[in-house]
C-alpha cells in the first residue's frame, strides 16, 4: 500500500505589518506528520529551494505559521505556476 502524499504551506509575517506574510515555505509529507522535504520558495529567481526553516521554527518557537494552500496560492502565485 503506499503512502498519500501532501503538501502544506507556511508563510512568515512581515513584522509591521502582521497580515502581509513575506516569506512562503512549504514542506513535502509521505503519510506522516514529518516532512520529508522543507522548501522555501525565492521570489527573485522564481524557484523552491531546500530549507530546514519550518523544523526550526516548530522546535524553537518560531517564526512561521500554516495557512490553508488557498492563502499561500493568493499571496504567493507565481510559486504554484511552475
Amino acid at each position: 500500500m503506499s503512502k498519500k502524499a501532501s503538501i502544506r504551506y507556511y508563510v512568515k509575517w512581515d513584522d509591521w505589518a502582521e497580515t502581509i506574510p513575506l516569506s512562503l515555505y512549504r514542506t513535502l509529507h509521505e503519510g506522516h506528520d514529518f516532512p520529508v522535504d522543507e522548501q522555501v520558495w525565492n521570489k527573485t529567481d522564481r524557484v523552491w529551494i531546500r530549507t530546514t526553516r519550518v523544523t526550526e521554527s516548530m522546535f524553537e518557537g518560531g517564526d512561521v505559521e500554516e495557512v490553508k494552500p488557498e492563502f499561500a496560492k493568493k499571496h504567493f502565485p507565481e510559486a504554484f505556476a511552475i
